[in-house]
Parts: C-alpha cells; sequence; structure tokens
C-alpha cells in the first residue's frame, strides 16, 4: 500500500512499498523506500529512508538519512545519517535537542545508541554497544564496541573495544 489517506499539506513525497510514508500530514520533500519506510513520519521533512522499516518510527524529525534495512528504525529528531542495516536503528532521544548530528556507516554501527549525540561510527559494529557517549568517533571493524564515555577517537580493527568511561 503506498496510498496515504493522512497527507493533508505535505508535498514532493515519494513512497515506494507498502505502508511507505503511510500517515504522512504535513512533512514535505520526502523519500519512502521500502516497506514501512518512514511510515510513522506526520510533519517531518527533508528525509530520505531506503530500507525496510528505515526511519519508521520518525514521526517529525527532518534531515534525516537512512540507507539499509532498519536504519535509524526507533529515531525521532533531527540530523542523522545512517548507512546499512541496523545502522543508528536504536536510537530514540538524543539529548541535544532537535539535532543529534551522529553518523553511522557499517552494519550494526552505532546499532545500540539510545542519547548520544555527535557520533561518528564507520565500520561494522563500531560503536555498537554506545547507549550514552557523545562526541566519540570510532572509524574500524568493532571499534569502540562497549563504549559508554564521550570524547573518544578509536582507529583500527577492535580499537578501544571495552572502553566504557575513559576519555
Amino acid at each position: 500500500r503506498t496510498f496515504n489517506p493522512a497527507n493533508i499539506t505535505g508535498t514532493y513525497n515519494t513512497a515506494l512499498g507498502s505502508y511507505a510514508l503511510y500517515v504522512n500530514t504535513s512533512g514535505s520533500y520526502n523519500t519512502g523506500n521500502g516497506q514501512s519506510a518512514l511510515v510513522q513520519n506526520t510533519t517531518g521533512s527533508y528525509n530520505t529512508a531506503n530500507g525496510v522499516f528505515a526511519l519508521s518510527s520518525n514521526h517529525t524529525g527532518s534531515h534525516n538519512v537512512a540507507v539499509g534495512d532498519y536504519a535509524l528504525q526507533n529515531y525521532l529528531n533531527s540530523g542523522n545519517t545512517a548507512i546499512g542495516d541496523s545502522a543508528l536503528a536504536a536510537n530514540t532521544d538524543n539529548g541535544a535537542g532537535a539535532t543529534a548530528a551522529n553518523t553511522a556507516i557499517g552494519w550494526h554501527s552505532l546499532a545500540s545508541d539510545n542519547t548520544g549525540f555527535q557520533n561518528t561510527a564507520t565500520g561494522y559494529q563500531s560503536l555498537f554497544g554506545n547507549t550514552t557517549g557523545s562526541y566519540n568517533t570510532a572509524d574500524g571493524v568493532n571499534a569502540l564496541y562497549h563504549n559508554q564515555a564521550s570524547d573518544n577517537t578509536a582507529v583500527g580493527y577492535s580499537a578501544l573495544w571495552s572502553n566504557n568511561t575513559g576519555t
């Protein structure tokens, strides 16, 4: 189903897939490709979601990019980029107001992040277990995997794997 009975004033939207942009009311300039992509979006604008359940819980967040199944699945705010299956899947409230500015590239990168903001994770499962840490950069497979702290940089395979409290 791509027909959207709720769209009232939203313009320049593209939906392809069952329930893509299904409850959009006034959000504009959105692209939802895949089953339930941006399904709960109501007023968020300038979002791109490609993949099954990509950005599916977004209601009002804008300027997000989610590419991959379940990428940014539970996200509610603005300003994130997630590329890869389940990248930033758990992010719900970034504690930074309207913009989180997280970037996750890689399968399950930043997958557990809940309230962290301004993190950059590139590589398979980089910053995977991070739930609250902010201002981190992880580049490499499993880099900062168990991280819960802020202001860290890890480069390389499993770099700072068990970091919990260090800055």
